[in-house]
Formats: C-alpha cells, structure tokens, sequence
C-alpha cells in the first residue's frame, strides 16, 4: 500500500499525537522509520488522496510518498513512537 508522511501527521493531529512538535520533526521521524524499514520511497507526482479537512491543519499538498505492506504498519507506528516519545497504549 501507499502511504504519505502528510497523511501521518494528519493521523497524529487528528489524535492529539506529539502536540507541539513541528510537522517537519514528525516527518523527519516518518522518513527515518520508513527508510530504515526498507519501504521505498515513491517520486513525487500524483498525490495519494489526503484525510478531508487537510486544509484545516496546513499539510503540505505533496508529502513523501511510501510503498509498506500493510502488515509493516504496526512496527512503523512502534519506530514512531520510540523516536518521537509517546505512548501507544
């Protein structure tokens, strides 16, 4: 499946997740977590559909894009949440 740094930040806006961190460190960590995964990176052009309401949280219109088996979700979310300090539970 196809998963975009945006539509992460959009998930942890959404739940409250890492508030007052920067969008950039949030992607910075999404990148890092899906490289070091192996999960390679799609080049930039059509964009994967966002979350609605985008515009309410300013994502940008064209995050980094993923290639992950949906399998793969659960330790991505676990690297996440290591890197950027918060709980899962």
């Amino acid at each position: 499946m196809k998963i975009s740094s945006d539509w992460i930040i959009y998930l942890f806006r959404s739940f409250g997740i890492c508030e007052g961190v920067n969008n950039r460190i949030i992607g910075t960590a999404v990148s890092n977590a899906l490289a070091s995964m192996n999960c390679p990176q799609n080049p930039k052009g059509k964009p994967i559909p966002a979350p609605s309401k985008v515009s309410e949280i300013e994502l940008a219109e064209h995050g980094l894009q993923y290639d992950i088996k949906p399998e793969n979700l659960p330790e991505l979310f676990k690297k996440l949440a290591e890197a950027l300090e918060f709980d899962l539970g």
